[in-house]
């Protein structure tokens, strides 16, 4: 039986994949073209641009809740009838009544 802390790890593990792909980590092992890559998504160019997408995880139409600390606190990938609802589930669970 896994422990909560196994299952968050995996969990955790499951979700960077698609981190190390938006930041193009995957294709090179030379830690030098891996920072490239990294501050590429800051570049105000339409590839910067694009990975910002890629890392946000959501659609022109979704949203996104980011706490002071940069961590996302809500992430709903399209628009959805719901999405009042959605966003104070998130909002009380953050701020720690629900």
């Amino acid at each position: 039986m896994e422990t909560v802390e196994t299952e968050r790890a995996s969990r955790s593990i499951g979700e960077t994949a698609p981190v190390f792909e938006a930041l193009d980590l995957l294709s090179t092992s030379d830690t030098e073209q891996m920072w490239r890559n990294v501050d590429a998504r800051k570049d105000a160019t339409p590839g910067g641009a694009e990975q910002r997408q890629r890392l946000r995880e959501i659609g022109d139409r979704g949203a996104l809740l980011t706490r002071p600390d940069n961590h996302v606190g809500f992430r709903h990938a399209e628009v959805s009838p719901q999405a009042g609802e959605l966003l104070l589930g998130a909002l009380r669970k953050i701020l720690g009544h629900g």
